[in-house]
């Protein structure tokens, strides 16, 4: 297993002094013992990602006294998520937030003699992608060094680790088609390493841009998705996830029209989401009005949203 590791250079010279150390004008000449104990190498560390296939990351511990071999065990706090949860309250469907347990262990630490660094290693699980939390580390009290860092936090993401496929085409005759019928943009196209997922960046920038010269211009936001992620489930179908297609409903700011896959609604099949050809994806949202509680239902037909990968010849 791959770990994601922090990796924190020190001057050894530094890391004795700064870490270990310290000298006082009336104690110039002292002869000083073992520096004994153990520290984190700063109250906060980089934040990390983890990916789907890998939970863990490493942390490195460090010392001053390396004359023996040294081994134990960290702590790390509960730590938890918040999460957007659908209620009913008073009938109707309402987004509220939730706090959700992680399960986040860390193993021990092993010094051999003359070691400086030790590492070790933390997994969260339960983050879901685009998720984050805070972990909070610990050294026991009776071992942080007298100058040490006994306890440090690390924000972790979760995501997938992508990369660029090159410029492909996309087009949504909802939002914006003109005379001649789709409109097609080019666009990135994100593909996640290892997985038949994929994004395609900032789609509505151009387009919004054109909806904003025609009559409709007052149904224009300010803001948009800065991507559309949509990934293979079985066989060729798609799935994807909500995204803002940066249209407003009546030229009104509060209800922003945001695309939906008919697997969040009962009774939508999802068979019209779809490869369509190779390297030509059709996904067939219901564009939602939270604020309305409705919205516009194109789950069963084909002709809105195409995607085509870098290399395909769409037009």
């Amino acid at each position: 297993m791959k770990y994601c590791l922090y990796t924190i250079y020190f001057v050894c010279s530094l890391l004795l002094v700064g870490l270990f150390s310290s000298c006082e004008a009336d104690n110039v000449g002292t002869e000083y013992g073992k520096i004994e104990g153990i520290t984190f190498a700063s109250s906060t560390l980089n934040s990390v990602t983890i990916q789907p296939s890998d939970w863990t990351f490493a942390v490195e511990i460090y010392r001053a006294d390396v004359s023996d071999a040294l081994s134990g065990s960290l702590t790390i706090a509960p730590a938890t998520v918040i999460r957007d949860k659908r209620i009913q309250i008073n009938e109707k469907d309402t987004l509220v937030k939730d706090t959700v347990p992680l399960n986040c262990t860390i193993t021990g630490y092993s010094f051999a003699a003359g070691e400086t660094m030790a590492m070790s290693t933390v997994t969260v699980e339960g983050l879901k992608i685009g998720e984050e939390s805070v972990i909070t580390l610990s050294i026991p009290e009776e071992l942080i060094s007298p100058t040490g860092i006994g306890e440090t936090t690390v924000r972790v993401r979760m995501d997938y680790l992508w990369e660029v496929l090159g410029t492909g085409k996309y087009t949504d005759a909802f939002v914006y088609s003109d005379d001649n019928g789709f409109v097609w943009y080019d666009v990135e196209i994100q593909k996640a390493n290892g997985y038949e997922r994929y994004r395609v960046m900032a789609p509505y920038v151009e387009m919004l841009k054109d909806v904003a010269k025609t009559e409709d211009k007052s149904w224009v936001g300010n803001t948009s998705a800065p991507y559309v992620e949509f990934w293979t489930t079985t066989g060729d179908l798609v799935e994807f996830a909500p995204f803002n297609t940066g249209l407003i409903y009546d030229g009104n700011p509060n209800a922003p029209i945001v695309a939906m896959h008919a697997s969040y609604f009962v009774g939508l099949s999802p068979e019209y989401s779809k490869w369509v050809m190779d390297g030509v994806a059709h996904l067939a949202p219901l564009y939602y009005i939270e604020s309305l509680q409705a919205g516009f239902n194109h789950t069963g037909t084909l002709g809105l949203i195409y995607i085509a990968l870098p290399g395909i010849d769409i037009e």
